[in-house]
């Protein structure tokens, strides 16, 4: 079952506009990490963070997140109603 979402996915300039999904504590590159570099290729794509904490409090990790430019963040655990909300929001 596919989802369809009711927007157009693309930015005024043709560009497709695809949202990222990042988790902000990863073992091999940290999602703070793949934010920077998806900033750093275009600033215009919509970076959505999540954590669940750790040795740091994802209430830190979120807020370096969203300081970094992330257009959403998602503490864990979070429900499908708010991970489509963001999505939504980012594609709109």
């Amino acid at each position: 079952m596919g989802v369809e979402w009711p927007v157009d996915r693309r930015f005024s300039d043709g560009r497709d506009r695809v949202p990222v999904l990042t988790d902000v504590n990863m073992p091999d590159m940290d999602g703070i990490e793949v934010l920077k570099a998806v900033k750093d290729h275009d600033r215009d794509v919509p970076v959505i963070a999540i954590s669940g904490g750790g040795v740091i409090p994802s209430q830190i990790l979120l807020g370096n997140a969203h300081l970094l430019g992330a257009y959403a963040t998602l503490d864990k655990p979070f429900d499908l109603d708010e991970l489509r909300a963001a999505v939504e929001s980012a594609l709109a």
